[in-house]
């Protein structure tokens, strides 16, 4: 059998990576790239993608990647730049890994830079926007996620763009309309557990306690290990430090939201 190259590696990992988001995709995308990167360790291409599938496992608690793997992570963004300083997906991977570090401000940076130097780069727009709301400033959101989609329709990522749009009018207290966006974004993306508790604690502070309770069992019946009670919750979002004050207002009516669905606390 003839060995397969970093190129054809490389294409195969991101073809995975594109094709569903679930954590064993995750896995072997990442075990394809490190393979593809010592076959060929001169391209920004597969270091970029690297960097960006480790730390969003790390950002997503997916595959037990923790502080190592982020270390990984960001020495393959090194790589990357080193390679090529222009090369937009590297720009992205290092926005996500300085959004791991909390340091949100130079994330955004990385994300400005990431569209510079490529106007029809999706992800670019949505991290952006992410990126917006955890430093505070939720109400810009929106509008670029929504360039996001329209550049990029059938995006693998799309459920990741309702979301982020979502939990952007809930963090300005617009929790009626934030529901129509997780509910889409479940349908999308349904393994997530942070799409599914926004539309949880949404349903519950927009006085509709009958879908927050039916969302709430729903949850509790696909993510039943561990079973998630606030504590959870509170740990899972430490691994993305940040506190400015709308943030961590925001963060508080999350949780209120759940315990008003009748989440545990602890």
């Amino acid at each position: 059998a003839v060995q397969p190259d970093a190129l054809d590696l490389r294409l195969r990992a991101t073809s995975l990576f594109y094709s569903s988001v679930a954590p064993e995709h995750m896995l072997t995308t990442r075990e394809l790239l490190q393979r593809s990167a010592e076959l060929n360790p001169n391209s920004a291409e597969t270091w970029a993608r690297l960097g960006e599938v480790i730390t969003s496992d790390y950002l997503t608690s997916w595959n037990n990647t923790g502080r190592d793997q982020l270390r990984e992570a960001e020495e393959a963004v090194r790589r990357a730049l080193r390679i090529d300083p222009n090369h937009a997906l590297a720009h992205v991977a290092q926005g996500l890994v300085r959004r791991a570090r909390g340091d949100h401000h130079e994330a955004l940076v990385a994300f400005n830079r990431a569209i510079e130097l490529d106007r029809n780069f999706a992800i670019a727009y949505a991290h952006k926007g992410n990126e917006l709301t955890l430093i505070g400033r939720p109400a810009e959101a929106p509008p670029l996620v929504e360039q996001a989609i329209r550049l990029s329709p059938h995006h693998p990522s799309i459920g990741m763009f309702q979301w982020i749009i979502g939990r952007a009018l809930f963090f300005i207290g617009q929790y009626e309309p934030s529901i129509e966006w997780f509910r889409r974004s479940i349908e999308t993306r349904p393994n997530l557990w942070f799409t599914r508790l926004y539309l949880v604690s949404a349903c519950a502070l927009a006085d509709m306690p009958l879908p927050a309770a039916r969302a709430l069992s729903e949850f509790n019946r696909v993510f039943s290990n561990p079973v998630y009670t606030l504590a959870v919750v509170e740990a899972r979002e430490r691994a993305t430090p940040n506190d400015p004050p709308v943030v961590v207002a925001a963060r508080e009516k999350f949780h209120e939201g759940l315990l008003r669905a009748g989440m545990a606390k602890g």
